[in-house]
């Protein structure tokens, strides 16, 4: 009986090890995304940046998509915005795919330094190109989409295929601020970043 004893013992203790220590994996990984969200936030805060997201419900949303609603208030919507503010737009232009998009203007780039492991950050002209687009490529997806390489995706901001090519490589565990969790992080190592062109500002799909 004290053999038995002694090994359901020894068991509830290596149990209880194991789970003492995924808890303090996870209240030390937790603590370091909350700093690192804390701080990003506190950096836009001394810049007096206001920080919106879109709180757009999923019945308003359809209510969009069947409308008859064209795409000039879209392109309005922009236009309002380069005249009266200073500001930086993103979204999800991922389409339902397997791979997330994000795409950023020019602005975004500038408020959150995105560093490159390998090639090229984006630069000015990128935001205006028509043709082979320029992105950056998370770490996760590097493989698939090596430096150089060019693909063509469905963008989800205009509803038409595009070709792009690999400019950069995003070095690991690259994020930004959440927009709707302030003090928590968007990690983009299985992101691809987008440009904002001009070419995607014209032909943009308000749905």
């Amino acid at each position: 009986m004290k053999r038995k004893n002694i090994f359901i013992v020894s068991i509830i203790t290596i149990i209880l090890v194991a789970f003492l220590n995924v808890l303090a994996v996870y209240t030390v990984s937790n603590g370091i995304s909350y700093w690192e969200g804390y701080s990003a936030l506190n950096k836009l805060r001394k810049q007096k940046v206001y920080l919106g997201n879109d709180q757009i419900t999923d019945n308003q949303d359809r209510l969009i998509t069947k409308s008859k609603v064209n795409n000039t208030k879209a392109k309005a919507i922009l236009n309002y915005l380069d005249k009266n503010y200073d500001y930086a737009i993103s979204w999800d232009a991922s389409n339902g795919s397997h791979v997330n998009a994000m795409t950023i203007d020019q602005k975004s780039l500038e408020m959150y330094p995105i560093k490159v492991a390998q090639g090229q950050n984006l630069k000015v002209r990128d935001f205006h190109r028509d043709k082979v687009i320029p992105v950056l490529v998370g770490s996760k997806l590097a493989k698939k989409y090596p430096l150089h390489h060019e693909f063509t995706y469905l963008d989800g901001s205009t509803g038409k295929r595009q070709s792009y090519q690999v400019a950069g490589i995003l070095t690991a565990s690259s994020s930004i601020p959440s927009p709707y969790l302030f003090q928590n992080q968007n990690y983009l190592d299985n992101t691809i970043i987008v440009p904002l062109t001009t070419y995607t500002r014209a032909h943009i799909n308000l749905p």
